[in-house]
This record gives structure tokens, sequence and C-alpha cells, in this order.
């Protein structure tokens, strides 16, 4: 019997994938290497099943650039990231990278304002994914999330203003229809759990707090919540 197998996606989040290119801008720099220097770089022996999958999502998420049949490249985007000007400039990479799979970008697209288990079912649904693999693509594109939410024109700072710091970029607001209601706690919290909810007449909002992600979410929810409240007001 054949093992149901789901499309491909991203096996980590684009934060992790920016950890290996790093890695590997440290080793190599931007000449061409081939694939069995790039998985030597990442501490694995040679190119083999492991180290494939630890490199496929530097291709899907356009941090290497392929040269010829069998050579690759840090890529603009991968250096812009690394190795930017200004962090509007990383943002701006940042959002390239995480719609750079074509499965998250049409999922940005279509999936506005649904949870991570409503998304869940809807890769099963519609895109023939096992439930594992729709668990896993699910959770690794909401980490993304707040990249791909990122709006230069919502930059409180100017570029010439700005101070480059080596974290993570804030998440940007949300750009969902004022009607969103959004969810995005699909595990059930035991009482060692952290949780952060917000509940309003637009939103519905429940997330178990694990890691920065998670914070940077919460601070992308709280911005939407943010814009709903100027709008009511603009309105009155």
């Amino acid at each position: 019997m054949t093992k149901e197998r789901s499309p491909n996606y991203p096996n980590c989040s684009l934060d992790e994938a920016v950890d290996k290119i790093s890695t590997i801008f440290d080793h190599a720099g931007r000449t061409k290497v081939t694939a069995d220097d790039l998985a030597k770089a990442l501490g694995y022996s040679g190119l083999n099943g492991a180290s494939r999958t630890a490199l496929s999502p530097l291709t899907a998420y356009n941090l290497l650039t392929r040269h010829g049949r069998s050579e690759y490249v840090v890529s603009d985007i991968a250096l812009g990231i690394i190795h930017p000007s200004t962090n509007s400039e990383r943002r701006a990479f940042m959002k390239q990278a995480a719609l750079g799979p074509s499965l998250f970008k049409k999922l940005h697209e279509t999936s506005d304002g649904c949870s991570q288990a409503i998304l869940k079912n809807k890769l099963i649904r519609d895109s023939g994914f096992t439930p594992d693999g729709a668990s896993k693509a699910a959770a690794v594109y909401f980490k993304n999330l707040p990249y791909m939410e990122y709006d230069p024109s919502e930059d409180a700072l100017s570029d010439d203003q700005e101070e480059l710091t080596p974290t993570s970029p804030e998440p940007e607001q949300s750009k969902g229809s004022p009607n969103t209601s959004t969810q995005i706690l699909s595990t059930t919290p035991t009482v060692d759990d952290y949780t952060v909810s917000i509940s309003g007449p637009k939103i519905q909002f429940s997330v178990i707090v694990s890691d920065e992600t998670d914070l940077m979410i919460i601070d992308a929810m709280l911005k939407k919540v943010k814009t709903f409240i100027n709008e009511e007001n603009k309105s009155e």
C-alpha cells in the first residue's frame, strides 16, 4: 500500500530558515557552492536525505538562488535579511521570503482571518494534505504570518531615523476585513501554560504563548484591535 503524502511545503519557519542561510553565508559568503557544500556548512557529512530536508526550505523561501544545474548562491533576498541597511528594508525582504512558497502565498490571498484549526481543515479538504501534514503546514504558516502582514506605510520611523537591531522585526498590523473573526488557539491549554485571549465584536483570539513568535502574533492582533477601535471612533 502506497503511503499517502502531503504536497510540498517548507518544513520549518522563516526564522529557522534565516538561521540556516546565515550559517551558510558565514561559511561561503556569496560564492557559488554545490549542494554538498551547503550541507556540510550546516554540519552534515554531505548530501543525504536529512540534509536535503534541511536545505529544501531555503529554496522555497528564495533564500538560495540556483546557478546552472548544480551550484547555488545566497540570494539578494537573503542578503537583505542578513545585512539590511534599515529595519524596514529587512521587514520588506522578510515579507518577500515568507510569501515565496506558492502554497503560503495562495493561503495568504484566500484564507485571511481563519484560525489555525480551520486552515488545517482547508488544507486537508482543498489541497490534498494528510492530517499530520496539514497540521504541520498550518503551524509553519502561522509562525510566518506576522512577516506576511508587513505594510511599509505603517512604519513608525523613517529609514534615516531607524537604529538597526539584530532582533526579529516587529509584526505589523493584520490587513483583514473589519469583520474578521480570528481564533488561533488549536490545542487545549494546561494549568502550566500561559495563554492570551482577546474577545470583542470583531475578533475572537486566543493563543498559548510558548516562544517569541507567539508574542509577535499577539502584538499583531493588538494592532488589529487598535484599527477596529479607530474605525469605530471615526464612524461615530
